[in-house]
Formats: C-alpha cells, structure tokens, sequence
C-alpha cells in the first residue's frame, strides 16, 4: 500500500498531481 506516499504529498501537490499525474498519485481519489 502506498501509505507513506499520503504524508509526502501536500495540498499543492494534489491539485498539481489531478491535473498532471493522477495514476501515479492515487491518493487525490479520496480528496474528491
């Protein structure tokens, strides 16, 4: 599971990563 992942990605990262790279970020699936 990628856990640890979760605490390295800050909020910036998340927009940036839904707009750039989703699959490699799978965690922004439960910020929607």
């Amino acid at each position: 599971v990628i856990g640890p992942l979760i605490q390295k990605v800050n909020v910036g990262d998340l927009v940036d990563c839904e707009i750039t790279g989703f699959d490699e970020h799978p965690v922004i699936s439960r910020n929607n």
